[in-house]
């Protein structure tokens, strides 16, 4: 999967020299929690609505709401911006998740031949995920371990062509401490649960879970 299948394309940005009152403004008129930051149209940062509360005054503040409004008007995006961790449209998601964890960002900006053209958040990584491991769909859901030796897939694939059941979702989850490999397979909803488990503990499988989701 490649982050253009899940960004927000297009997103909107604000000029590096507007005040924080217009970003806030623009952020809460469009429900924005991050916005790009640009100096025309090159990129420079990102802002984000906790940056915009780093550079505000606390509410123990003794300044009138005159004195605030007068603050936030001359403080700039760019006294609150941050660099911004940017990736292609063509980058890969899970390369795209290993940014976000080392940095430690919630936000990553999708640029090319320099120009903005997308924003992904960690909302979007979470439904990307969701997405992989078919989390809203309706179906049977299997968690089986088997021997990670070459091969094994072939055996599993030909025991659902057999069974006539279509496999909707595929992944390897991980090694187990005996070194076997643990699956997660999803497929269409049907009422044969039992049938499909016991055909793959004949086989040398074992299902750890079963059930209809």
């Amino acid at each position: 999967m490649f982050v253009r299948e899940r960004m927000t394309p297009n997103p909107i940005t604000i000029q590096e020299t507007a005040s924080i009152t217009e970003v806030t403004a623009l952020m809460k008129e469009n429900k924005l929690k991050k916005v790009p930051v640009l100096n025309g149209t090159k990129l420079v940062g990102v802002v984000t609505d906790k940056d915009i509360d780093r550079v505000s005054p606390s509410g123990a503040t003794t300044l009138s709401v005159f004195e605030i409004g007068a603050l936030l008007a001359k403080t700039t995006v760019k006294d609150a911006m941050k660099p911004a961790i940017t990736v292609t449209p063509d980058t890969y998601i899970e390369d795209v998740a290993i940014k976000m964890r080392e940095a430690r960002c919630n936000v990553v900006i999708i640029t090319a031949e320099e120009k903005v053209v997308g924003i992904i958040t960690e909302s979007d990584m979470l439904d990307s995920f969701i997405a992989m491991l078919g989390g809203r769909e309706e179906g049977n859901r299997y968690i089986i371990e088997a021997d990670n030796v070459p091969g094994v897939l072939g055996r599993l694939g030909n025991a659902t062509n057999e069974l006539g059941i279509n496999v909707n979702h595929f992944v390897f989850t991980h090694c187990t401490q005996e070194g076997n490999a643990e699956l997660l397979v999803r497929t269409t909803k049907d009422g044969r649960i039992k049938e499909v488990s016991d055909t793959f503990n004949n086989l040398g499988f074992v299902v750890k879970d079963a059930c209809v989701k």
